[in-house]
Formats: C-alpha cells, sequence, structure tokens
C-alpha cells in the first residue's frame, strides 16, 4: 500500500448519491450451532434478537460520528460485522459478495472520514490516512469476488451494478484534498489465470470494473446502467478503455486494456458497442446538428458523453466542424455551463455581429441560472448586442443618406418653430406644405449617396466565407446583407424579459435614443418618404438593368419539334437573374423601422 500526492482527475461524483442501502436486518436464530442428529426442538425463539436488532438499527439512525463517539462506534461496527457472519446463511439472498456486510464497513468508515474533515480541519492527514486506507483495502479485496461473480453465467447483474455503486462511492470517498490512496489489484479468473494486474488508483480500478460490467450486461442483452448514461467523466473513462487499435496496448492516456481474457463473445459484445459508438459519432461530424444529436442521445443515451466532448474538443479550433450556433443548442440542452461562458466569451472575441445566432441561445441560457455573476456577464453581453445592433443599422442609413444629419436639423427647426404640423392636424395654416416638406427633407438626406446618382450602379452580391457542409470553410455565393432589424428585435426581446428588472432598466436608459438622434421617427411620414427613395432607386436600377439584359426570344418551331412534347423548353436558360439588383438595399428600411424600438422609454415595452 503507498499513499501519493493526489491525482488531478475528477472522481466518480455522479456514482456517489446512488448507493444502494443495505437491506434492514433479517429474524435470524439465535444461539450455538450444533451438529446433531435430533431435532432442533429446543433452539430459542429468532423473534428477541429480531427485536434487538429493530431497535438498535433505530438508535444507530439517531447517532452522529464525533471524537467523543468514534472508538465505540468503531466497535459497534466490528460486532455488527460478526454478527452478519455468525448468522445462518441459507437464506441469505447476497450471501455470495456479502454487500450488507460490505455496506455497513464503507459507510461507516466514509462517515468517520467525513466527520474527520469536519472536526479536525488543522490535521486531518493524521485522522484520514488510516481510514482512507482502510476503505481503500476493503473496496480492493472486494472487486475480485465481484468480477468473479458477475463472469458467471446468469449472474446477477443488478447486485453486481449496486456493489460497483457502492465501491465507486467508496472511490469517491477516496479523494481527500490533498492525498489519493493507491494500492495493486489483481484479479484471477475460476483458472487461476491473471486477468488484470495493476497499481493504479482506485477510480481508475472502477472504471476497468464497469467495462466489464457493460460487456457481460451485453452478453445478457442488458442496457447500459442508469448511472454509466448519466455521469459523463465515468462514461468516457470507461469507453477509452475498449481497445479501437490493436496495435497499441493502451489508451490515450496511457491505460493498458486488460481485455486479453476476453472470450468470442465478450469481443463481439464490445465490437457491438464500439462500432455503433463510432459510427453515429462519424455520422454527426459529417452532418452536426441540434436536432441530429437530439435523435442520437434519444435512440442512444450512452453516446451522449462521446458527442459532447467531440464538440468540445473542435469547437475552439481555427476550423471548427459545427456550425456555432448548434453547438451552443447542444451545449444547453446538456447544462455544460462552464462550456457555455468559454463559448460566448470566445464568439465575442471573434466577432459580435458574426455569431449573434450563437450568443443569443447562450444568453437565453444564462438568463436562468442562479449564479449573479452569470447572469451579469450575460446581461452585459446583451447591452453590448443590443449597441453593436443599432451601430450596424445606423450605419446602414447613413450609408445610404449621407445628409441625413443636416436634413434632421432642418426639420427639427420646422417642427420646433411650428411650422410642420402634425398628420391629424389639417386645419393647421401649412399643412398644405407637409409633403412638400417632407420629399424636400427626403432630398436633403439621401444627397451625396448612392440614391441620388443617375449613374449609380449597383453593388455585385460578394462572397464571403461562410460554413460548409463538408467540415471546411469555403467560399460560397450568399448575400452580405444583414438582417438588421431581426437582430435589434432579438436582443430587445431578451432584455425585456430579463428576470432583474431594475438591471434591465439601467441597460435600457444606457442604449435608447435620448431624443437628439433621430427626430424624424417622432414625425409622421419621416421614414415612408426616406424608405420611398430606396424603393425609387431599386425599380430605376432593375428596368436599366432589364433593358441591357432582354429575355432571350422564344424558341422556333423546329426546337420544339426535337424534343418530347411532355418537356418544357427552358426559355430562361442562359438568364442569370442572380446578377440583376434584386433590392440590393431594402434590407435598410427593415433597420430604419426597427431603429423604432429605441425610442421606447420603458424596457419593459419591448416584451411586445
Amino acid at each position: 500500500m503507498s499513499v501519493s500526492p493526489r491525482k488531478t482527475r475528477t472522481a466518480t461524483g455522479a456514482l456517489r448519491n446512488r448507493t444502494t442501502p443495505a437491506p434492514a436486518a433479517r429474524a435470524a436464530k439465535k444461539g450455538r450451532v450444533v451438529s446433531s442428529s435430533k431435532a432442533k426442538s429446543n433452539i430459542p425463539t429468532a423473534q428477541p434478537l429480531h427485536n434487538l436488532l429493530t431497535e438498535a438499527l433505530a438508535m444507530a439512525k439517531s447517532l452522529d460520528v464525533t471524537p467523543d463517539n468514534r472508538v465505540t462506534l468503531r466497535n459497534v461496527r466490528k460486532i455488527a460485522v460478526a454478527l452478519l457472519d455468525i448468522l445462518p446463511g441459507d437464506e441469505r439472498t447476497v450471501r455470495d459478495l456479502e454487500y450488507e456486510s460490505h455496506y455497513l464497513s464503507l459507510t461507516s468508515l466514509a462517515s468517520e472520514l467525513a466527520a474527520s474533515e469536519t472536526n479536525d480541519p488543522e490535521d486531518r492527514c493524521y485522522e484520514q490516512i488510516p481510514l482512507m486506507e482502510g476503505i481503500m483495502e476493503e473496496v480492493v479485496e472486494w472487486l475480485p469476488d465481484i468480477w468473479l461473480e458477475m463472469a458467471e453465467e446468469n449472474a446477477d447483474m443488478d447486485l453486481i451494478r449496486r456493489c460497483l455503486n457502492l465501491c465507486s462511492a467508496a472511490a469517491d470517498d477516496l479523494r481527500g484534498e490533498f492525498l489519493d490512496c493507491t494500492n495493486r489489484l489483481v484479479i484471477a479468473n475460476s483458472e487461476k489465470k491473471t486477468i488484470y494486474d495493476q497499481s493504479y488508483y482506485v477510480v481508475d480500478y472502477m472504471a476497468w470494473m464497469w467495462r466489464e460490467s457493460l460487456i457481460f450486461s451485453a452478453i445478457q442483452g442488458l442496457p447500459v446502467p442508469p448511472e454509466v448514461m448519466k455521469d459523463d467523466e465515468i462514461h468516457e473513462q470507461i469507453f477509452s478503455l475498449f481497445c479501437q487499435d490493436t496495435t497499441d496496448p493502451r489508451n490515450e492516456d496511457g491505460y493498458a486494456f486488460w481485455d486479453n481474457h476476453w472470450s468470442p463473445e465478450m469481443k463481439a459484445a464490445d465490437c457491438l458497442y464500439a462500432k455503433r459508438h463510432n459510427h453515429w459519432i462519424a455520422e454527426f461530424i459529417k452532418l452536426p446538428s441540434f436536432p441530429l444529436y437530439t435523435s442520437l442521445v434519444s435512440q442512444y443515451p450512452d453516446i451522449k458523453p462521446c458527442i459532447l466532448s467531440t464538440i468540445k474538443k473542435g469547437l475552439f479550433s481555427d476550423k471548427p466542424f459545427i456550425r456555432y450556433s448548434d453547438a451552443a443548442e447542444i451545449l444547453v440542452a446538456a447544462s455544460q455551463t462552464e462550456d457555455i461562458v468559454r463559448l460566448v466569451d470566445y464568439l465575442s472575441g471573434k466577432g459580435f455581429t458574426l455569431h449573434t445566432p450563437a450568443i443569443l441561445i447562450i444568453v437565453k441560457y444564462l438568463s436562468k441560472v442562479t449564479d449573479k455573476k452569470l447572469r451579469t456577464r450575460a446581461l452585459q453581453a446583451v447591452e453590448k448586442g443590443l449597441e453593436t445592433s443599432k451601430q450596424d443599422a445606423l450605419d446602414a442609413v447613413n450609408g445610404l443618406y449621407p445628409g441625413l444629419k443636416v436634413a434632421q436639423l432642418w426639420l427639427r427647426r420646422l417642427r420646433d418653430s411650428g411650422q410642420f404640423p402634425f398628420d391629424d392636424d389639417i386645419h393647421h395654416d401649412r399643412y398644405y406644405e407637409r409633403e412638400a416638406n417632407l420629399r424636400r427633407f427626403a432630398e436633403c438626406a439621401v444627397s451625396g449617396g448612392p440614391l441620388a446618382d443617375l449613374d449609380w450602379v449597383p453593388p455585385v452580391k460578394n462572397r464571403r466565407e461562410v460554413y460548409s457542409e463538408d467540415n471546411n470553410y469555403e467560399d460560397e455565393p450568399q448575400t452580405s446583407e444583414p438582417d438588421l432589424a431581426q437582430s435589434i428585435q432579438d436582443w430587445a426581446q431578451i432584455l425585456g424579459k430579463w428576470p432583474d428588472e431594475m438591471a434591465a432598466a439601467e441597460v435600457w436608459n444606457r442604449i435608447k435614443f435620448d431624443g437628439s438622434e433621430l427626430p424624424f421617427s417622432a414625425v409622421e411620414g419621416a421614414e415612408e418618404v426616406l424608405i420611398d427613395r430606396i424603393e425609387h432607386a431599386d425599380s430605376v436600377q432593375w428596368e436599366n438593368w432589364r433593358q441591357a439584359n432582354p429575355l432571350p426570344p422564344p424558341p422556333s418551331k423546329w426546337q420544339h419539334r426535337l424534343r418530347p412534347r411532355f418537356w418544357s423548353f427552358p426559355v430562361c436558360e442562359s438568364y442569370d437573374f442572380s446578377k440583376a439588383p434584386s433590392s440590393v438595399y431594402l434590407y435598410v428600411t427593415d433597420g430604419l423601422q426597427a431603429l423604432k424600438i429605441f425610442s421606447c422609454q420603458d424596457h419593459r415595452s419591448l416584451r411586445r
């Protein structure tokens, strides 16, 4: 036995709370067992012993380990273990593996270890090491019996699972703040042939034992135990012990597989697990998406940790194989908070506007967590998202309307002087001048920009780097027009529903318009005349392009005869509509209207 510095490895924490309690004490016969041919008519009844043990069990439940009673409780545990050995064993359903005895012993040692950590924090090593040694020695001595039992034909795998849960919980208890215990584990089969001989940590022994239980369970046609499916860490550790490359005697962590004892039937079960995992993970990498992940996990719950691990390994590389929005949805569905926070920080650094869909998914998730620090970070992302989407819309508007600022000042002077009536003030002296003033406002706004240039030629739809389904970033033809309105609406809705209304109100007060940025939004008809200029320019450009690119002539009669009647001749076979203007600036109109949101005084108005 040796005590070594603690190894950096997560313990089997999720298995810790799934230990099956030991059954209540049963009625048993009392007294000395004597070999005799006479009838045992004078053996005392077991009822008094049953009553006594029942009372003792109730008393034991009310006890806590303290420095004063630690020695006494240790003696009581020894008496309880001795009692189990003395009792007749004909009716003990779990006598072979002595589950009750180990349960009492290991849970008692675990309680003492926990009490030592609480009551003696300054000298923990002195108290903990003997207790950790006791737990380790008992588990290591018990594991060979458990393996022999699971190797039996028609073994009780439910009992095996309970025993492994108990050992996993004990292995978790061995993980003190500074120390881990190790002891050599040697397992021999029924033919006395060594199948496992290694000196690792107990948690590593448990991973190997769980792997063996999966193989034996598969032979019996049993599903993967729920403990293994729910514990991502132990699941990944278990399946790393399935050999994928026969030329390598160890896995990527340096652990030996120890599978030479496998029979053909066991190897077939291993192939079943390995092939299924490899096949579906490969399929997922080909076309990764959140719907495919959901489908795979619902059909094969035990594959979930492998997919998550694959996503995490490739997500932060230069060329991830999955869209960030799909990855965000998957991590949120799996409640991988630590990786979610890392992803939002990573995407914020790469460019907020480019990755808005993924950041929106993450922020919605973080708004519901209990950690106030994470919610504060998420709210900061919302503020940045609103500021960015607002500025994107303003930049797009100012690009089309270079004279907008001058036009706004002129319109403000008219309104403040009372020379510009409201739309419904038909009795105003200058109401007849209203439409002319709006047209003058639009002319001033577009002056010096593309909309005022009669020879203006719309920009060619460019090509940008986007994700393609063959796992690479390629140049694909795609419009570069952002959805300005949708971006503003998405961020505004999140802020409107933010749980902390006071914090949300502070954010909104910093972002909303102060009344001087877009005064035309308060003037009925001002936005409409600006939008009309965009639509007019688009229609002019479309007509000019159509005249320069006339439709091809209809097919001649002989061309019809060369084709079967049920074929239709492609009239526009060489007519490339992708080069048409097709409203290249209409996306600005949506952003122009969406900017009205920033005129709301109260963030709660954003919920509508």
